[in-house]
């Protein structure tokens, strides 16, 4: 299997749902990866901008089958990351590179 459908479908079938219990960074730079940790225990990467946003006691979800992952914050904020965009992107053009 081509390694950009083998990724787009990897991050597509994955799901998630859960309270935030931990927030966490690789280092002190603004580049490093940062993570958040929901119930029971399972750490997401997420984007530096959300990052700053989301605290412990928040909400994350991803359905099985999409792209979007939604940040729900205790102040009522709904935080949208379109999770798959790059791997997306990249097997559509595969796609399109393939047809006649």
């Amino acid at each position: 299997m081509d390694y950009n459908k083998k990724r787009y479908l990897e991050g597509n079938r994955n799901e998630f749902s859960g309270k935030v219990i931990k927030t966490m960074k690789d280092g002190d730079h603004y580049r490093d990866n940062k993570y958040i940790v929901i119930a029971p225990y399972h750490k997401i990467q997420i984007p530096t901008e959300i990052f700053y946003e989301i605290a412990v006691g928040d909400s994350a979800y991803k359905k099985k089958g999409e792209d979007t992952t939604y940040y729900q914050l205790k102040n009522g904020k709904v935080l949208i990351e379109d999770r798959n965009k790059y791997p997306r992107e990249a097997y559509l053009k595969l796609i399109k590179d393939k047809s006649p």
